[in-house]
């Protein structure tokens, strides 16, 4: 039991979980646009996601930059290799987003000024930039390159960042008594009950708003909003220790299922 402890453990931990959530959404993606994506651009998002969060999660917590816990760098380095082989198979429009992305990335998990702070611990910036990474890098890279509609290309960009902020804020209760005050993360400045009801509206209109696109069957739409609606109005402070690790973020996962069930 305790083996299967730790090899769970690890999974958490080393991001492949957070990877199996990206490219989830990126075959969402693959959905809405009705384009059959290459099976490389799921290997290259999987093998970023791994890079970019084994980076951020571990790096900047030392004064040595990209620094790795020993158990995940031979993982971290394969996925480095994995980014820098695919990505001269990208077009050059992915590799513009991808490049501008890295930039967000570099700039969110480390200070551009020795002193100073990184983005990740700006005040109010940390929400809303890690759910513009994740939409335009799983909502607009995959199709960058396609002749696509813009103000179509927008609004699922948009919908895919208020839907990834209320995923974070499980996250963000979670961390409510460990973050710094200076953070002034939702729950700091709103409270932990108005911070839930403030996601569920969100959830509410940008739910309604998928259900008039018509991106997808009404039966994804509705369930998957749903289900964020109840994970939130569930997050405590005192959450389980993989309540938002694991399970809120396996609702991209859910998504794609849900939306292959109902396309078949």
């Amino acid at each position: 039991m305790s083996g299967i402890r730790s090899l769970f453990e690890a999974y958490i931990q080393s991001s492949i979980h957070v990877g199996f959530a990206v490219i989830s959404l990126v075959a969402v993606t693959s959905f809405q646009f009705e384009i059959a994506l290459e099976q490389t651009i799921y290997v290259f998002v999987f093998a970023a996601t791994l890079l970019g969060y084994n980076t951020i999660k571990y790096g900047w917590q030392k004064e040595v930059i990209f620094y790795i816990p020993v158990r995940y760098q031979a993982l971290t380095l394969i996925a480095t290799a994995t980014v820098a082989l695919l990505f001269w198979t990208l077009s050059w429009e992915q590799q513009l987003v991808f490049l501008v992305l890295g930039i967000l990335v570099l700039f969110y998990a480390f200070p551009l000024q020795k002193g100073r702070n990184n983005l990740r611990n700006k005040q109010k910036i940390k929400i809303y930039w890690v759910a513009l990474v994740w939409s335009v890098f799983t909502g607009y890279l995959p199709v960058a390159h396609e002749y696509i509609d813009t103000l179509f290309a927008f609004s699922v960009v948009a919908h895919r960042w208020v839907f990834v902020i209320c995923a974070t804020l499980p996250f963000e209760i979670r961390d409510l008594d460990s973050d710094a005050p200076s953070l002034r993360t939702w729950p700091q400045r709103f409270g932990v009950s108005k911070t839930r009801w403030i996601g569920v509206l969100l959830l509410v209109i940008v739910g309604l708003f998928a259900l008039i696109a018509q991106w997808q069957p009404p039966m994804v739409s509705l369930l998957i909003h749903s289900v964020l609606i109840i994970a939130l109005l569930a997050a405590r402070t005192s959450q389980g220790n993989y309540y938002a690790s694991f399970w809120v973020e396996a609702i991209p996962i859910l998504w794609l299922f849900l939306t292959w069930y109902f396309l078949n």
